[in-house]
């Protein structure tokens, strides 16, 4: 898949542009963390995620989360907010 991807003095990425089919990635690193920012636009997911080294992430857009016990899976809309925990990626809050 055509990029551009960069890298600091380390060799440790820290941000880059893809293309993936008819959408795009862009991702931000901070130097040295696990955190990271990506703005998706991809034909059926517009969103921006937000994680931090500590294993929380925020979804801003379309995404999607899955029912443990059922595993049924719902679709959230570009008009939602879903925060996830760390570990097991369960929803703390969303938004209706």
């Amino acid at each position: 898949m055509p990029g551009i991807w960069l890298l600091d003095k380390a060799g440790d990425l820290r941000a880059g542009m893809q293309l993936i089919g008819k959408g795009s990635v862009i991702s931000l690193r901070p130097a040295g963390e696990k955190g990271q920012i990506t703005l998706y636009e991809l034909p059926n997911v517009s969103q921006i995620s937000l994680a931090d080294a500590q294993g929380y992430e925020m979804k801003l857009g379309d995404s999607g989360t899955v029912t443990p016990l059922s595993g049924q899976t719902q679709r959230r809309s570009a008009a939602s907010i879903v925060m996830f925990g760390k570990g097991k990626h369960h929803v703390i809050w969303q938004a209706p």
